[in-house]
């Protein structure tokens, strides 16, 4: 058998859908005539953070103190009142939220609007986490880890 090692394995689909939105991004950005942002790091890979830098795209983590320009929402998302900020302060948004986490979001506002409390289990200050809990619904904890059992013993 020959085993043939890869040099790169790829990314995962919310990030090559990112990579594209940030190249459009940019675009965008040229054809306005306005500056161009990423809101947080769009992924964690410092040699592609560092290559739309180099392309011109700004990290900001908030919207005050940035002239208004075309700003990219990350693969993780982001909480709903940073979207508003940007917003509100005249910024236009191009989303590359991931739609794995989009639907975690859409989940959150659907069982909140039917009154069931959720339960946010994920990294504490992870990106994605923490554009979870920012969803509007009802404040919310995060729950570094958890282990789940049964009481019933099991039939032998």
């Amino acid at each position: 058998m020959k085993v043939i090692r890869s040099k790169v394995i790829g990314y995962c689909f919310g990030v090559s859908n990112t990579i594209e939105k940030a190249h459009q991004c940019i675009e965008l950005s040229k054809t306005m005539r306005k500056p161009c942002y990423s809101i947080g790091s769009i992924i964690h890979n410092k040699d592609v953070v560092k290559r739309f830098q180099d392309l011109g795209m700004v990290t900001t983590a908030k919207a005050e103190g940035f002239e208004p320009g075309v700003a990219l929402i990350r693969a993780h998302g982001i909480p709903d009142s940073l979207r508003r900020s940007y917003l509100d302060a005249g910024f236009t948004l191009v989303d590359s939220t991931c739609p794995i986490v989009a639907k975690g979001a859409v989940t959150l506002r659907n069982a909140a609007s039917k009154g069931i409390r959720t339960i946010i289990i994920g990294v504490k200050g992870h990106a994605e986490t923490q554009g979870l809990l920012g969803v509007e619904t009802q404040p919310g904890k995060i729950v570094d880890s958890v282990l789940l059992c049964s009481t019933l013993m099991p039939e032998l």
